[in-house]
């Protein structure tokens, strides 16, 4: 719920200051009794005084209670009595009551774990939309109207996300994203820039063109980042950090996720989204990032998820995030360990009690004491990854897989893995069965889910799509991790065609960016002025920079002439280049690269560089930010990127 209200209230101090010491309590039992002091307070002053600041406080506590109940009906069963708190309101003014009420809707619908359904929590959305229609009515022009706008925004957001047509739903997210903006160009609080970024990026994802894709998540980004620099900004540093794991950028999410926990006030807050830097420093693993990068994670991941489970919040993602860093760092036997906590009843084994409730009714499963949220499509299919990885159990990974589709049949992720599954253990009938698995993956995955594409792609050529009759393109397109890329790399630089060695070369710089800094595009065409047009052999976005590639695999160093032409390419504003020579510059070609600085940014990168990448004795998204960095501040377009010079 907003600070601001809890600020707004000075009589109600010590009801404050006890949701406070709640918030940076360990001890889950502790930290309850803190927020029940907190609701029979606010309780007391409410009838002693008639003052209905008093019912913020009271609804606040209540939201606590249930962001903390073990049980998915304890859960509900507070998230009621929050809203019911608030539906009221007394003779507060009514712009407080709506955004609180509002803040509470939301934060109701995102919970998962409770046993609440979409129709309830659809009506508590709308009955706010309601209260803040009412409150924008009366309420005076500045803050108070950026603060109303912003929550109006995030519930029309998640009123849109659960819309069936693809094209309401976009209309709805417009809608959101239009009250975003309107908030921020009111009043340009902390808050509402955040809500703008959820609201562009939520929009990002059903745009029908990947230049629109990319220009809303570079918005987004931008907005992101400047609400987690705000001061107090916790929220908006989980925010980016989720940013980071959905537009996998692994390495982005472990950094911000630990810097949001300096000084945090809402220890518990993190502790119940401990799974996100467990799986954030998953996907590090699973991309090959070098072990020294894992060393500087694994320890952090493992401790705050262990400090989780401790406090209380033993949810299913929390457990499987544990499984997944421990069995890294130490094993197997180890990850089992931690993964015998997704059930408590004894004498189970977990591997057992997950193939039982395969058959079962996934709703139910956490009344026979497995942890919460293990009725979620996204566990079944991690659960079937892990086991697939380290258990090497075809049997049981087939059955996690499927109970994931059966869980949620448009889910794109779960479809992936199991086509991929039979791709590998099935013969031609498991291609076939993958085949329309991957159909259903294209129709249902947003932008920001591209991975089926690499599965489709690993079909044998024969394989055709019923839909368009297509045979599939041999060969491997797209990668899974840069072990794979390494691999490709090595196999390229022993072809003898010197012209097909450049296109494999702009292919990998494609796929390299896509797994370390998110966002890749292969080779394309764009028009000039005229009838002509510019072959771009790449592109990319490295945060907020974008970047046109140029990639030359030739005997002889790169002369200035082709400088000059690449710099043509370079005809929008705001975009620089990376131009890749694996045999190097010419003296007058890094000449020329210097001397069109103040216009083009050119950064030059050459083939002991790129090895080093490839080989992952350095990160493809540290050599591109030193040599931003010395282009920026020294005007080097030809920094050289060494080992030691990573180190530092």
């Amino acid at each position: 719920m907003s600070e601001t209200i809890s600020e707004t209230v000075s009589e109600g101090t010590s009801i404050v200051d006890e949701l406070s010491a709640g918030r940076r309590e360990r001890s889950s039992e502790r930290a309850r009794t803190h927020f029940n002091n907190a609701v029979r307070a606010a309780e007391a002053w409410y009838r002693a005084t008639g003052n209905p600041a008093a019912l913020i406080l009271k609804s606040e506590g209540y939201s606590q209670l249930a962001l903390d109940a073990a049980t998915a009906r304890t859960r509900s069963e507070y998230w009621r009595a929050a809203l019911k708190a608030l539906a009221g309101g007394g003779a507060l003014p009514s712009e407080q009551v709506a955004e609180a009420y509002a803040f509470v809707a939301v934060d109701c619908f995102q919970d998962m774990l409770s046993d609440l359904d979409l129709k309830n929590r659809q009506q508590f959305l709308r009955s706010a939309r309601e209260k803040l229609d009412l409150a924008l009515k009366s309420a005076p022009h500045g803050a108070a109207v950026s603060a109303l706008l912003a929550r109006k925004s995030s519930v029309l957001r998640y009123l849109g996300l659960t819309e069936i047509s693809p094209e309401t739903r976009r209309q709805r997210l417009e809608e959101a994203f239009r009250c975003a903006t309107l908030a921020v160009n009111t009043h340009p609080a902390d808050s509402a820039v955040l809500e703008l970024a959820n609201a562009e990026w939520t929009l990002a994802r059903h745009q029908k063109t990947d230049e629109e894709y990319a220009a809303r998540l570079r918005n987004a980004e931008l907005h992101f980042t400047a609400a987690a620099a705000a001061r107090d900004s916790e929220v908006a540093g989980l925010a980016l950090a989720r940013f980071y794991r959905l537009t996998f950028q692994p390495l982005r999410a472990c950094e911000v996720f630990l810097r949001a926990m300096h000084d945090v006030k809402n220890l518990r807050g993190f502790l119940r989204d401990a799974h996100l830097l467990g799986e954030v420093t998953t996907q590090l693993w699973t991309s090959d990032y070098p072990k020294e990068v894992l060393d500087l994670y694994l320890p952090e991941a493992r401790a705050l998820l262990e400090s989780a489970l401790a406090a209380g919040f033993r949810t299913a993602r929390n457990v499987v995030a544990l499984a997944f860093v421990t069995a890294i760092a130490e094993g197997e036997d180890a990850g089992s360990l931690a993964l015998s906590e997704i059930c408590a009843k004894e004498g189970v084994a977990w591997d057992r009690a997950l193939a039982l409730a395969s058959d079962a009714d996934s709703s139910r499963l956490p009344e026979y004491g497995f942890a919460l949220g293990i009725d979620q499509s996204s566990v079944w299919t991690r659960l079937g990854t892990y086991v697939s990885r380290f258990r090497k159990d075809p049997l049981l990974t087939e059955t996690l897989y499927r109970t994931a589709v059966r869980i949620d049949s448009h889910d794109a992720i779960a479809l992936t893995n199991l086509a991929r599954f039979l791709i590998h253990h099935h013969g031609e009938a498991g291609r076939q069965e993958a085949d329309r698995l991957l159909q259903k993956a294209e129709s249902f995955a947003d932008r920001r889910f591209t991975w089926w594409r690499a599965v489709r792609a690993s079909l044998p050529a024969r394989a055709k799509s019923s839909v368009t009759g297509k045979t599939s393109r041999p060969g491997k397109a797209h990668f899974e991790n840069l072990g794979e890329l390494c691999v490709d790399f090595e196999r390229i630089a022993n072809l003898e065609d010197r012209a097909q060695r450049g296109r494999e070369l702009e292919r990998l710089i494609c796929e390299l960016a896509k797994l370390t800094v998110g966002m890749g595009r292969s080779a394309y065409r764009v028009p000039r002025e005229g009838d002509g047009e510019s072959e771009i052999d790449g592109y990319f976005e490295h945060g907020p920079d974008r970047y046109r590639v140029e990639c030359k695999w030739r005997e002889l160093p790169t002369p200035p002439a082709d400088i000059v032409l690449f710099a043509d390419k370079l005809d929008v504003v705001g975009v620089a280049g990376v131009f890749l020579s694996m045999n190097g510059f010419t003296p007058q070609a890094i000449g020329r690269a210097h001397e069109l600085r103040k216009d083009k940014a050119i950064l030059l990168m050459d083939g002991d560089e790129a090895r080093l990448v490839f080989n992952r004795e350095i990160n493809f998204d540290t050599v591109i930010s030193l040599k931003r960095q010395y282009f920026n501040q020294r005007s080097e377009p030809y920094h050289r990127v060494s080992l030691e010079e990573e180190s530092k």
